[in-house]
């Protein structure tokens, strides 16, 4: 399936405002996926990503490196390109303005492909290591030298996460049921068990509303967290509860979800970011603390002070986000991990088992 099909499909969804015909616009386009791995792929490159968000994988590229790309597949000066972006205020509209004027194009260019699209942005996200930026450049150089004007703007676009369609998981849920003649509620249970729009058009496609029915969580795939719900006051919230409910004790921490398999733990924020490697000695407790062999856990992360005493949320968001010198940051923001939900244990799906059997 070519790209430039995608291409068009962002365009028409820029130009409406209309959320009714954004979803039709989707599910005509999901309709036409015939290949099962493409469909796997397209979701996300509709969101405007490569990748899940709970997928640890990032491109690693920016605005220079993705203006040297184009610069070097177009042979315009990346000064032009540079200029024209402050002109624009969109690097995509520039770069569709340099394929436009390009002074080279290669004899044995190709039209690009989506699955070619796709391959060669996971090539340049696992890409690592000395030289990486290099061999980076040349891959994205080769895209944009196959592109049409159309096609690099949206490239661009995607590969920065800048893609402002206007498609958000809600299209996406209501056009995936569109598209495959499933009900929209099984559509949701299904993506928030597994948190794979890929995964979940797929098994609309094939099996339907009972292939939907039967999804269940996975280890190593987040389950949307269910939120926190505003109540006026005490006694409101416990109306809304039909009159029981269980009361913690909340800590300025970050909330987590852990995955155990075997020895394997993945560690989620609440926006699915993986961040285990951020945290290792957290993995290692996990390792010891918890006893099955495989596991799903909710609870809080809360870095703690002096006595014990538990230090703001953004001490957390520090140890998040480090990527190196991290054992220099478990001995500065020490992390105690406080559990209060289990989802799943040893194959058992709990998350219809009442909260308070869940917690016995």
């Amino acid at each position: 399936m070519l790209y430039k099909e995608l291409a068009e499909l962002y365009k028409r969804l820029e130009k409406t405002t209309l959320k009714t015909l954004k979803t039709k616009f989707v599910a005509d386009f999901l309709k036409k996926v015939e290949d099962e791995e493409l469909l796997e792929i397209v979701p996300y490159l509709i969101l405007g990503k490569v990748f899940p968000d709970w997928d640890e994988r990032e491109l690693g590229v920016g605005e220079k490196l993705l203006i040297r790309a184009v610069a070097m597949a177009t042979g315009i000066n990346a000064e032009w390109i540079e200029n024209s972006v402050k002109d624009t205020g969109d690097l995509g509209e520039s770069v569709a303005l340099a394929l436009q004027k390009r002074k080279q194009k290669s004899f044995f260019g190709q039209p690009l492909t989506i699955k070619r699209v796709y391959k060669t942005l996971v090539k340049v996200a696992e890409t690592t290591g000395e030289g990486s930026q290099d061999r980076k450049l040349r891959y994205l150089a080769n895209l944009f030298m196959d592109a049409e004007p159309i096609e690099g703007k949206y490239l661009a676009r995607t590969i920065l996460g800048t893609m402002r369609t206007g498609v958000g998981e809600g299209i996406l849920r209501d056009a995936i049921a569109e598209a495959f003649k499933v009900k929209p509620e099984l559509v949701e249970r299904a993506y928030m068990l597994t948190s794979d729009f890929g995964f979940v058009a797929k098994v609309a496609k094939l099996e339907g509303d009972e292939g939907l029915s039967k999804v269940t969580i996975q280890i190593g795939k987040p389950i949307k967290p269910m939120l926190a719900q505003m109540a006026a006051s005490v006694r409101e919230a416990l109306i809304e509860m039909g009159g029981e409910a269980e009361f913690e004790v909340k800590y300025d921490g970050a909330r987590v979800q852990v995955h155990k398999d075997g020895d394997k733990v993945i560690i989620y924020s609440r926006r699915l970011e993986n961040v285990t490697k951020s945290i290792p000695e957290v993995v290692e407790r996990v390792r010891r603390s918890i006893k099955p062999k495989k596991a799903i856990v909710e609870g809080e992360l809360v870095a703690v002070g002096e006595e014990g005493r538990p230090r703001p949320f953004q001490y957390v968001l520090r140890r998040f986000r480090r990527k190196y010198n991290i054992q220099e940051m478990i001995e500065k923001i020490p992390l105690e991990l406080n559990l209060f939900d289990v989802l799943y244990i040893d194959g058992e799906n709990l998350i219809d088992t009442p909260f308070i059997e869940r917690r016995r």
